[in-house]
Formats: C-alpha cells, structure tokens, sequence
C-alpha cells in the first residue's frame, strides 16, 4: 500500500465443500475455481498482505476428493484460484488439516511451496512450528495460527504439537458420553447415515443440526497448550514489530462465543498480542478491544455452500468479512472491514464478491435483501444494536486510532 501506511487483510474460511467441487468440475475432468473469487481481486490488491484460512487439505486425487459433509480434500487447482484471488499466505491450523492424516498435511504444504504461497499453522516436523514473518516497509510482522480441534474423534488421526499448531490435546476417541447419547451417536452414524438423518430433521419440520457450543473448558488441561502460544508469542516478539494470533475455535452457527473461546482470547490477548483474528464458526461473531487488542471472535466465511444439508442459515453463514489492519510507524493505526457475501448460483458454484459490489450490480429488491442482512452482520460485530445501515461502504471503521494508542 502507498503512503505511510502498511495494510494487512484476513479473510474467513475459504472450503470447497461438495456442491461448489461439483460445479466446478469440467468436462476434461479438471477443476476451475477461478471465476468463484475474480470478485475479490481488487479489494485484495489494495491490501499489502492478505491473509485467509484454508479449510482443506490437498491431499491428491488418490485420496479421494471431498464427497461427504464434513471430510474434505480439494483438487490442487484451488491453490492457484486463491492465489489469483490476492492471498498472500494460508493458515492451515483447523479442524480439517488432517481430513486425508498426516500424510494429506504434509503434501498440503508441498502444494502451497509450488505455488509460492506463504502458511502457518501445520508442518512437517516439530522444528518447523515457527510463525509467517514478513517486513514490509522495515517493519516486521508475525502471524501465528492455531486451533482447536482436529476433528481427531472424526478422523481417528493421532497429531501432536509435531505437526500443528494446537490450543488442546486431541483425542481419537470421543470424550464420555451417556449410554443414549453412544446409541444415538451409533444409529446416526453407522445406521442412517449423516445426511439421511439431516433429510429426516428437516423433513420433520427440525433445524439441520443443532448448533455447536464450546463451553467446555478444562483449565488445566488446556493451560500448558495456551502457555506454548503465549512462548510463541514472546518469541514473535522478538523478530517482528507486529503479532497477530488466528485461533480457529468456536461454536459453528453459534453467535454467541462460549467459555472455551472467551478463555483463550483473554488469554492470548493478555499474552502481548498485537490483534487476534478468530474463524471456525462459520459465521461472524462480535469484535471487542481487550484494553487496547483488537479481538475478533469470529470473521465467518469466504466461500461456504449454501445448499450442503448441515447449514444453519438463520445467522447468515453467506455474509463474512474481510477485516483490515492499518500499521503506521510499526504500531496499529486503524481497524476497518469490508463485508463479503457468497451467491451460490444454480449449478452449485459459488460466487464471492464484496457486498459493496453486490449491491452495485444487484436490483433494487436484491439490494435491499443485502443491506438489511449486512445490518444483522455489523450489528453482531460491533454488538451495536442501534446501528442502521442505508447503503454499503467500501470499508467501515471497527476500531479508530484513538482507542488502541498508549499500549505498554
């Protein structure tokens, strides 16, 4: 960016679940994601680093690309639809690194080191756990990812520390549960099927899925996975000017985050972070300043289906925003967003454009849909429930200099 002033973006989830795979398969068999982001090149290209969550791995074709709800594995060609979109780097610590095991992780990286785009979060080795630092201008900024959950009682993939960058321990086999709860678990999955007992929900009149909560929180068994982030966070600051941290945690559909989460962001906030830009729960949840950090819970998606079974859609999961960070002088000058919104079209295939350019190309009854949905949104984030939104801005101030300066 031009000036004195150095911008830094995120972005939410960016997934490739079955409907928009579909779609964007052709006719010779290859895959074309392409024309999904072409919305989002020119607010990428006004930020110096952008920086988004990859929700899958890049396993390869022989382990099976993504055919169910929630294992994913996306064709390689992904990589260069992300990139032609303006991200700079991928974080890949979440709950689908280790969809395809270890193995799919490490060839993930691969795939990223061929086409030059920069990660954090999972590695190929313990000694690899290190932050993205870049210097921008002279001035030096880290960026630690983490998550967590692995969906390791999912995948029954064993991971450690080794391999990704994790804020709990993972277990392969499911905490304790009630004998209803094991015979239930046991008929959905092994005897209906996941989705035949969504069609089943929802042809009975119920909601997909319940929404998930993460208020579970274990002190002391969570305590030495925060205390590792808090080291890496002090030696960031060691080497760079400026830390963010990118936790991926939360109750997916849930606005509301739960005591794990409001946990770690106190926490990792308290540990001398810069700002913490949070993802998992598929839709955006509120901003606050933690003294002077910037503390996203939740930034939402970039690219979900709209039409996969398990969606909640009541808290708009197809609006996320894309939040950015203004650096002067080495220090944090400005936090803005600008707010994103995906089109699933009728084939499938997924189109993401900035709701400021949605707006612009839409009819007036379209335009009015946005605006009062991107209400509900700004509404959540700023937990400002006066505000009243007559049309889109480019950019809307989150946080103003004024409240982050003085920082010991």
């Amino acid at each position: 960016m031009s000036g004195n002033r150095i911008k830094i973006s995120f972005l939410g989830d960016i997934m490739f679940e079955e409907p928009f795979l579909r779609a964007a398969r052709k006719a010779d068999s290859t895959y074309d994601f392409n024309k999904a982001f072409e919305g989002l090149r020119e607010i990428c290209a006004e930020s110096d680093i952008v920086v988004g969550n990859l929700e899958t791995p890049l396993a390869g074709e022989d382990k099976g690309y993504t055919n169910e709800m929630y294992s994913f594995n996306t064709p390689d060609s992904c990589v260069s639809a992300i990139k032609n979109m303006g991200v700079t780097c991928v974080l890949t610590a979440n709950n689908h690194c280790c969809d395809r095991g270890i193995e799919g992780l490490k060839r993930t990286l691969e795939v990223l080191d061929r086409h030059t785009i920069s990660h954090t979060g999972s590695f190929d080795g313990e000694e690899n756990n290190t932050p993205y630092i870049i210097e921008l201008e002279g001035v030096k900024i880290a960026i630690i990812s983490c998550t967590a959950s692995t969906n390791a009682s999912r995948t029954k993939c064993s991971v450690t520390a080794d391999h990704v960058n994790l804020m709990q321990m993972q277990l392969t086999a499911p905490a304790d549960r009630s004998l209803i709860a094991s015979i239930k678990g046991f008929l959905k999955n092994r005897m209906i099927g996941e989705k035949n007992f969504i069609k089943m929900r929802i042809k009975a009149g119920l909601s997909p899925k319940k929404m998930s909560t993460d208020n579970i929180l274990n002190v002391k068994a969570v305590q030495p996975y925060i205390d590792r982030i808090s080291d890496q966070i002090e030696m960031a600051k060691g080497e760079a000017d400026v830390v963010f941290v990118c936790p991926h945690m939360g109750g997916q559909f849930n606005v509301i985050p739960g005591a794990f989460s409001e946990y770690a962001m106190k926490s990792i906030a308290n540990a001398g972070v810069d700002a913490i830009v949070g993802s998992h729960p598929h839709i955006v949840q509120k901003a606050e300043l933690k003294g002077t950090v910037p503390c996203i819970f939740s930034i939402g998606n970039v690219s979900m289906s709209m039409s996969t079974l398990y969606i909640l859609r009541d808290e708009l999961p197809d609006y996320g925003v894309m939040m950015h960070f203004y650096l002067k002088n080495g220090k944090m000058d400005e936090v803005t967003y600008s707010l994103i919104v995906m089109d699933e079209i009728k084939d499938g295939y997924v189109i993401v454009k900035t709701a400021y350019d949605m707006v612009c190309s839409s009819s007036l009854e379209k335009k009015e849909k946005i605006i009062a949905n991107a209400e509900r949104v700004v509404r959540r984030l700023t937990r400002d429930e006066d505000v009243c939104l007559d049309k889109i801005e480019k950019e809307f101030v989150l946080f103003g200099a004024n409240r982050m300066r003085n920082r010991s």
